[in-house]
């Protein structure tokens, strides 16, 4: 097991010792997220720290499939459709960090690569209820819509929360690590090592991006987390295994797991829609802003949703 966590150091370091360093590249090219009445920053910060995370994650885990640097039957080319849809996404993210892209190209986009995922390496195509203690086939359609909405509702609710330094990358954190341990412990060691890797990539840039940041994710990082949370969670709670199958079996679990950004990004939505503004429309009614309003400071706003985000991961695994 303790070998699992030389790839998580790895990424790690990598991801910490590189965000400077794309910090100065987005001082340099002006890529910078400017202050407004919504966000938290003072003065202009540098909406590229993503890249450190991709960097981080995918030169690590590279390496190490690549150059054989693990001897337990590690095999790299299975992620190899997750890594190629994992830097689409973060592509789009990145431009929209750079020329603020409508939000509805983006969304677009996200399907398009969800119904690709669906179609090629991963579908949710039996859903079981625990109450009822029975499982239905999902007829195709169903299982597209299931599993596009799930990964696109997940890559966004990620993305929405990114509104606090060390928030997203926090939750995400503690969801990878959650994930990790699911994989080890089932014995899927190529899933635990790219879990490793990215909670790796996460915490090196989370050194520079606790309150108060020196940069932050910016879209391209939140989606490159979200999506990745999504395809990594329906595989870890399925009663399958993705080296089965792409067919997965999928009760309510992943759900519990993930409660913090699915509430959020479903309470955020109604409150739109029922007074009349576009789902996509930025405000403050995310949970951060309304404890923020309350007068909690950031920094505990912070470690207030984290603790909850690890209060749905552990009941979570519990009943896994």
């Amino acid at each position: 097991m303790y070998i699992h966590f030389l790839p998580f150091i790895c990424a790690t370091l990598l991801s910490a010792l590189s965000a400077p360093l794309i910090k100065k590249v987005g001082y340099i090219y002006n890529i910078i997220d400017k202050p407004d009445t919504r966000k938290m920053n003072k003065s202009p910060i540098v909406r590229i720290g993503g890249l450190s995370i991709l960097f981080g994650t995918f030169a690590t885990y590279l390496f190490i499939g690549n150059f054989n640097v693990l001897s337990q039957g590690f095999n790299i080319s299975f992620a190899y459709p997750i890594i190629l849809t994992s830097i689409i996404i973060y592509i789009i993210g990145f431009i929209d960090d750079i020329f603020n892209l409508s939000p509805y190209p983006r969304l677009v986009i996200q399907i398009v690569i969800a119904s690709y995922v669906w179609s090629s390496y991963l579908s949710v195509d039996v859903l079981i209820v625990p109450i009822l203690n029975y499982q239905f086939d999902l007829p195709s359609i169903i299982s597209y819509l299931y599993t596009v909405i799930w990964i696109v509702g997940i890559t966004n609710a990620i993305n929405w929360l990114d509104g606090l330094d060390g928030l997203a990358g926090g939750l995400a954190f503690i969801g990878l690590s959650g994930l990790s341990l699911i994989f080890v412990y089932n014995n899927q060691s190529n899933l635990a090592i790219y879990s490793l890797c990215l909670a790796g990539g996460i915490l090196g840039f989370l050194l520079h991006n606790i309150y108060p940041s020196k940069i932050i994710m910016g879209d391209g990082g939140s989606n490159l987390l979200g999506f990745n949370i999504s395809i990594l969670s329906l595989i870890a709670f399925s009663e399958t295994l993705i080296q089965d199958s792409s067919s997965l079996t999928i009760g309510f679990i992943p759900i519990l797991f993930l409660a913090l950004p699915i509430i959020d990004m479903t309470y955020v939505i109604l409150v739109r829609v029922i007074t009349s503004r576009s789902a996509f429309y930025p405000d403050r009614s995310h949970f951060h802003y309304r404890l923020l309003d309350s007068g909690i400071k950031p920094d505990i706003t912070v470690l207030i949703l984290i603790l909850i985000a690890e209060l749905c991961s552990i009941v979570s695994l519990y009943f896994y």
